[in-house]
């Protein structure tokens, strides 16, 4: 994957509440297979986008905010970090 296409999935992200479990219907998972056209009915291409945003976590590429759902509770919620880089 470039660097192009993680910054296209970051941007999807930005601002949407997506949520970091799998099991929400507003997984960031979803927003990832529509950037890069992964079918998701497949059990194990799902599995492949969520150790895709296991590794970016990791790699300090997202952050988990507490952020409140349409019923005001805190939901754990997929937030990109930007790096910006110094001339």
């Amino acid at each position: 994957m470039s660097a192009e296409e993680l910054e296209a999935i970051k941007c999807k992200i930005d601002g949407c509440n997506c949520s970091d479990s799998v099991q929400a219907s507003d997984w960031a998972g979803y927003k990832v297979a529509e950037a890069l056209r992964i079918n998701l009915t497949d059990a194990a291409e799902k599995k492949r986008v969520k150790r895709m945003l296991d590794a970016w976590k990791d790699a300090g590429h997202f952050t988990i905010e507490q952020r409140p759902d349409y019923k005001g509770i805190n939901r754990p919620c997929l937030v990109p970090i930007f790096h910006t880089t110094e001339n």
